[in-house]
């Protein structure tokens, strides 16, 4: 079960997280920032109308298929954002 991990500076243009996988894979993502909230969504048209917002300092935990991708967008520009993937084997 391979685990990648990695951190993103996310601004106002849709940002793809760690590309997709053959296989099925789970992707925890943390916001960074103290004050901002961050967008997340399903493809590059996220924005922070249309995205799930997840709040400063908080985590989310999504289990997602072969070819998914996940994108994120911020209302400011060097949004800190940590991610860790687990890919199933």
């Amino acid at each position: 079960m391979p685990i990648t991990t990695g951190q993103i500076s996310v601004s106002q243009t849709a940002l793809q997280i760690d590309g997709s996988s053959a296989q099925g894979w789970q992707l925890h993502i943390h916001n960074n920032s103290a004050t901002t909230a961050l967008y997340v969504g399903g493809d590059s048209s996220v924005s922070s109308s249309t995205g799930l917002q997840l709040q400063a300092q908080d985590n989310m935990e999504l289990e997602l298929n072969p070819g998914d991708t996940l994108w994120v967008i911020s209302t400011t520009n060097n949004h800190p954002v940590s991610w860790m993937k687990i890919t199933q084997d």
